[in-house]
């Protein structure tokens, strides 16, 4: 089991999630932080994720998804208000 936090420094820059590999029988588990008040965009590039790019799946804060992808690196956020994130779960 792996964790991790990321957060949206500038909300408009999407960032990259850390390099973690995940295995074959394990998901990349994403939760929008309970201190959020704006709802965090995740995609499969930048431009993607970008809130701005309207094809982003959508967060809000506690709200979990549960991806199936070979690494965490694949995976770009945005947020609406700066400084917001995600926490992460390899499991």
């Amino acid at each position: 089991m792996i964790t991790f936090n990321k957060s949206v420094t500038a909300s408009g820059t999407p960032v990259q999630l850390p390099e973690n590999p995940v295995a074959n029988e394990e998901y990349l588990y994403i939760k929008g932080k309970n201190a959020n008040t704006g709802a965090i965009f995740v995609g499969t590039s930048s431009a993607n994720a970008l809130k701005t790019a309207g094809i982003a799946y959508t967060i809000l804060k506690n709200e979990v998804i549960k991806i199936k992808v070979e690494n965490s690196r694949l995976i770009w956020i945005d947020a609406a208000t700066n400084g917001e994130g995600v926490e992460c779960l390899i499991a």
